[in-house]
């Protein structure tokens, strides 16, 4: 999941280059719907992560943003 840094939304796309048949994707930057701030992809997980960091030194746990959804399945192992 993409989060943003900032305003911690997740509405992130991959920043576009060229117009019509000529435009593509670039992966390493991603752009903001809700704030419109440009992210290098690495930079943003960095601080992410900190952001994760500091407030389990804090004694807050991990910020609700970024747990995990529960996935569940109607599917069953057999022994």
């Amino acid at each position: 999941m993409r989060t943003c840094s900032s305003c911690f939304q997740n509405d992130l796309k991959n920043l576009e280059c060229g117009i019509g048949d000529d435009a593509h994707e670039i992966h390493e930057v991603l752009i903001c719907n809700c704030c419109n701030i440009y992210w290098n992809r690495d930079v943003m997980a960095a601080k992410n992560m900190f952001a994760i960091a500091e407030s389990t030194w804090n004694g807050h746990g991990r910020p609700p943003i970024f747990t995990r959804q529960c996935a569940t399945s109607n599917v069953v192992a057999e022994p």
